[in-house]
């Protein structure tokens, strides 16, 4: 129930009507009923106009559809609506009336598609556009002119009574206790009625019209009285219920209710169709609902209740409401956009009333922001003070703490009787009378402007025995004068928190510096040095050896403070648990003597097993000096592949905790003995201790050579060469070709284009142009704030990536305290023709740092782990994730909910900061549930810079638990020696026989030698590119020295840039032209993507924009007319 009542077209009007252009499947949404509308037909652009498909939205809302294959004739059936449109013709029939169409209807992908610009304007109805987040959703309006009055109790007392404090009516005859309650039929409330205790007659519920809905009913008019009823006890099967009219709010009936079956356990639609005779309703119709099937102290409910005009139950239009969000020092904020929600004990009460003083409180749409404020009218004949008073809820009378400093806070708007300014009053009062406990001091307030007035007090319990609630004065105003009032507040500690952000709060604090795309179609690199095929790879690094021993030879200054006697003290030697270290010798190199070890069990990480060598460095270098580690490797067996890279890593670190590192790098070879030359820093006398570590593989590799030169300040770090071996992207790497293959295979697909003239007949010879301007894959970059107000940051972005992620304004802390930063950095993507958003991160738990940037928590929630009060740290998750959820819904498409479940300093998901406890898992759990609830469609993450097989464990074990998400997200930063390619490719297998999703999501390589760092990023886009399960790549930021594209200022581009430029938009892109053969085809195969299409035969010529995904069958007619 709750559908949404609208000609089901019309939802679509809003599209055409901004003159958008669809050139992404999530570009534009449509919402239905509340839901996402999902489309096995993306919506296509022909000559300027959006067509959409228009059996989805049909079908979505229960109208009939029928296709006339002789004719290529659609109909559509709603009601008494009927609409007609034929493939190719620009005339089509509401109800039997012709129209003129702009853009006659299409098919593509055996889907009609339809001109919304039709639609909108041939039926009218009202409908609404968000164009930030491209949506179209049903407003509340008059769109059903049969629907007299309905109410679903979700925003309650908004609609129900002339009085809103008499939202229910009782009478007490009758025993009925009314209560608002969450079994509903849909949403999330409906009335829960009870029988008294003592009483033994039928219960009914009444429901007091709105004056609106009264004035509505016309005598002589035949109407239908409807509702859904729930029984939950005391019948067998099924119990009696009547739905009938009284006149006014007394007992008396005017239409008898006749005796319907309500099952047990279900809803069930109970109606009645009567006459209205308005002399049988001199006080006004109202609604009651009996049985006489329960006992005292027994229930049911009821949810639902309509007036429609004639003998049919109508429809009714939904509302998207606006909830407030409680920024972490608000202790009660209320906007009134969910009216009754968070006002009142009861909430009957949803504004509190005296009648000394007057007070007539409604709903307005003067708001402050969002769509309603309280306007305040003084009675006729009243001549005191006017006094709106708020009754706080239960939750926030709990967070009052004795003693502590708060500060009262609201909006208030003057309209009427005062000259330039008005007088005006903000205080509390103990429980719901007119005792006073802080008084409220004279502030101004503008005529004609929204003036805020605080007030700050110290919070006492004793003074309010009864409860804090809120009042607002003013003596300014007489009789049949009003005022308005928004955004109340209460805040801890001096000064209103800061401002509570709004679901419609207007973005904008930003310029479009760069070009502005309204279509879709992004500036795009189009100039390129080499072709499109395998063997016009770029290469970057010189693929040659030379003698680094020479080079180093002709350094002055090196001293040499460890050699490889380090590697062979006793203890190293033995039989251990996962493997065998031994001593072996060795001829023609360098040295006589190496370490072999032999890994038989990886363990849960790399360290579990490893070489300590000790506090090597000790008084050997100063703070500053230049050290270069030499080390010789080789892999005897086993390693990644069959190509046996084995792999080790070279460790020189703080002796001490944390244990951070002054050098931490990979080292990979095959079989034959390889040196790899390490520079590092020293950072201070703590970094002395040096470790290898060895658990990587199930592998046996050689270890020799092992020799650290200090330099001291003779020669910077960029003077020492790098040179590590990382066979894994060299010229004869077979991976590379094996994943070129693989791309033509899975990232291209066979496009079929139908030509026909206007009569349907097939046209041979057309020429059909294929234009690619969009890449369905995902190729990303974290950005940040600072391209608000940077051309250069903006016209980088838009030109390389389709694809954003913000680095750090995401996270909790900060976007609580600034989350327009973050919202105005999407909305200005969105500007740049940026396709897609995804969101980082809603969890992440990491020791507490507060002037960090990556602290994870707000101080409140900082104090909530402290006490060790898992009810609370679960409250206050949930209720970060549904802020953040709500306030960015529609604006991302994926988010990670959990950041880094594998550190080792986590406090609350497990005990001893690193294994996940069995609570912390089922926390995780709750997490990523309160994400899929909150955040709707978005895909949920883990996201993780561990790439190891705990890893995999790790998300083995998620799975166990039932946790819910989609994909896993791999970091991927990089030191300056990469990492092996194909390990990853393994990786990501792995992650895809879980039926995970991949995504690299922040991707980078710290290195200063920028040619390797372009050879190797281009190999890892080529892997990413090659293997199913990766959905997309994102750079970890475009002009640090880690970021692969452009200097500090955007003024020089690295390599790297070069290589992306060319794999993304020449290789993997296609522009191809054909000709239609006899049968009016043309194909071409093509990288998946949003394309142009233009259609040129017998002077005439047709361009149609289309999304040709891999889910799509990519097949289109297109009609020269």
């Amino acid at each position: 129930m709750k559908k949404i009542l609208c000609l089901v077209l019309s939802i679509l009007m809003v599209i055409s009507s901004f003159s958008m252009v669809v050139f992404a499947n999530d570009e534009i949404s449509v919402i239905v009923n509340g839901k996402k509308l999902v489309m096995d037909q993306s919506p296509i652009i022909v000559e300027g106009r959006t067509l959409v498909p228009l059996r989805a939205i049909f079908e979505a809302l229960g109208a009939t559809v029928e296709w006339d294959d002789a004719t290529k004739t659609a109909s559509g059936k709603l009601g008494a609506k009927t609409v007609s449109l034929q493939i190719n013709n620009t005339v089509a029939k509401v109800n039997g009336a012709d129209v003129t169409l702009d853009v006659p209807a299409q098919i593509v992908n055996s889907r009609t598609l339809v001109p919304v610009r039709f639609i909108s304007e041939s039926l009218g109805a009202l409908v609404g556009w968000n164009g930030d987040t491209r949506t179209v959703t049903v407003t509340l309006a008059s769109s059903n002119d049969n629907l007299i009055f309905y109410e679903d109790f979700e925003t309650a007392g908004v609609k129900i009574g002339d009085k809103l404090k008499d939202t229910i009516g009782t009478a007490a005859a009758f025993g009925m206790v009314p209560t608002y309650d969450s079994n509903a039929k849909e949403g999330a409330k409906s009335i829960k009625c009870t029988l008294s205790e003592g009483k033994t007659a039928n219960l009914g519920c009444k429901l007091y019209l709105t004056s609106d809905a009264k004035n509505k009913l016309v005598d002589g008019q035949t109407y239908t009285l409807s509702a859904y009823v729930y029984f939950d006890s005391q019948v067998s099967g099924s119990g009696k219920v009547y739905i009938k009219t009284l006149n006014g709010t007394g007992a008396k009936e005017v239409v008898k209710g006749k005796a319907q079956t309500a099952n047990k356990g279900e809803w069930t639609l109970i109606t009645n169709t009567f006459v209205y005779e308005a002399e049988k309703y001199p006080d006004g119709l109202n609604i009651r609902i009996d049985t006489l099937e329960i006992g005292a102290g027994s229930l049911y409910y009821v949810d639902e209740v309509k007036i429609s005009k004639g003998d049919k139950v109508a429809e009714q239009v939904t509302t998207t409401v606006t909830p407030p969000i409680l920024l972490e020092n608000d202790i009660f904020y209320e906007n009134f956009e969910t009216a009754g929600v968070k006002i009142g004990d009861k909430l009957k009460d949803t504004i509190g009333t005296a009648a000394a003083f007057g007070m007539i409180p409604t709903y307005d749409s003067n708001a402050k922001e969002g769509a309603k404020s309280i306007k305040c009218t003084l009675s006729e004949g009243k001549t005191a003070n006017l006094g709106c008073k708020l009754y706080l809820t239960s939750d926030a009378k709990n967070k009052l703490v004795d003693g502590q400093t708060y500060t009262l806070s609201a909006y208030v708007y003057f309209d009427s009787q005062v000259s330039e300014s008005g007088k005006v009053y903000i205080k509390t009062l103990n429980g719901t009378g007119a005792k006073e406990v802080v008084k409220g001091k004279a502030q101004t307030a503008k005529k004609g402007e929204w003036t805020l007035i605080t007030n700050t007090f110290v919070y006492e319990t004793e003074k309010y025995p009864d409860g804090l609630n809120i009042r607002i004065d003013t003596l300014e105003i007489g009789a049949g004068s009003f005022y308005y009032v928004d955004e109340v507040k209460i805040s801890k500690g001096e000064g209103v928190a800061a401002a509570t952000p709004s679901l419609k709060s207007e973005l904008g604090d930003y310029k479009v510096l760069g070009t502005k795309v309204t279509d879709g179609h992004r500036p795009v690199p189009t100039n390129f040095e080499t072709g499109k095929n395998f063997e016009d790879l770029l290469w970057f690094s010189e693929q040659k050896e030379y003698d680094m021993d020479k080079f180093l030879a002709s350094l002055s200054g090196g001293e040499v403070v460890a050699d490889d006697s380090v590697l062979f003290k006793d203890e190293f030697f033995g039989e251990f648990e996962q493997g065998k270290i031994e001593k072996i010798d060795v001829e023609g190199m360098p040295f006589s003597k190496a370490v072999r070890a032999t890994v038989n069990d990886i363990g849960v990480n790399p360290y579990s097993f490893q070489i300590q060598l000790g506090n090597i460095l000790t008084d050997k270098a100063k703070t500053g000096d230049i050290l270069l580690l030499k080390v010789y490797m080789r892999t005897v067996s086993g390693g990644a592949d069959e190509s046996m890279n084995g792999k080790i890593q070279m460790i020189v670190e703080q002796n001490v905790s944390p244990h951070d590192k002054a050098l931490q790098a990979d080292v990979i070879s095959t079989t034959d003995w390889t040196v790899n030359y390490l520079p590092f820093e020293f950072k201070n006398e703590n970094y002395v201790r040096a470790t290898i570590r060895l658990a990587y593989y199930e592998q046996v590799v050689d270890i020799g050579g092992y020799e650290i030169v200090n330099y001291k300040n003779q020669v910077k770090v960029e003077d020492l060469p790098e040179q590590v071996t990382n066979s894994s992207i060299a010229k004869d790497a077979t991976w590379r070709k094996e994943a070129w293959d693989r791309i033509e295979k899975i990232r291209k697909g066979d496009f079929k284009v139908i030509v026909k003239d206007a009569n349907g007949n097939v046209i041979p010879n057309a020429k059909v142009s294929f234009d690619m301007y969009e890449h369905e894959f995902k190729w990303g970059t974290a950005v940040s704030p600072a391209m608000l107000t940077n051309e250069k940051y903006q016209r980088a972005l838009q030109e390389n990536c389709n694809y954003i992620v913000l680095e750090s304004e995401h996270k909790p802390r900060l976007y609580e305290e600034d989350p327009a930063a973050a919202d105005n950095t999407v909305s200005l993507a969105k500007d740049l023709g940026i396709k897609a958003a995804r969101g980082h991160c809603l969890v992440w738990d990491k020791r507490w740092n507060p002037e960090g940037l990556n602290t994870s928590t707000t101080d409140k929630f900082n104090e909530i782990i402290n006490s060790g009060d898992k009810a609370a740290l679960e409250a206050e998750i949930k209720r970060s994730i549904f802020a953040t959820l709500e306030r960015t819904k529609g604006t991302l498409t994926d988010w990670d909910v959990l950041n880094e479940g594998l550190r080792n300093d986590m406090r609350f998901l497990a005990d001893d900061g690193h294994n996940t406890t069995e609570y912390g898992y089922s926390l995780i759990k709750k997490m990523y549930d309160w994400a899929r609830e909150a955040g709707g469609d978005i895909d949920l993450y883990y996201n993780d810079y561990i790439m190891t097989s705990e890893l995999i464990t790790h998300v083995e074990n998620m799975i166990a638990h039932g946790v819910d998400f989609d994909g896993v997200g791999l970091q991927t930063h990089n030191g300056y020696m990469g990492s092996d390619i194909t390990t990853h490719l393994r990786l990501w297998d792995k992650i895809a026989s879980l039926g995970k999703k991949v995504k690299i999501t922040e991707f980078d390589v710290d290195t200063d030698d920028l040619n390797f760092q372009a050879d190797f990023s281009r190999d890892m886009l080529i892997a990413a590119f090659s293997h199913e399960a990766v959905d997309g790549f994102v750079i970890w930021g475009m002009n640090t020295k880690e970021d692969i594209m452009y200097d500090s200022k955007f003024e020089n581009a690295k390599p790297a840039l070069k290589a992306w430029q060319d794999l993304i938009y020449n290789k993997w892109w296609t522009n191809e032209s054909t000709q239609s053969n006899a049968n009016g085809e043309a194909t071409v195969r093509g990288f998946y993507g949003d394309y142009d299409i233009t259609v040129t035969a017998n002077g005439k010529s047709k361009t149609v924009s289309a999304p040709l995904y891999k889910a799509n069958n990519n097949e289109i007619e297109i009609f020269l007319d």
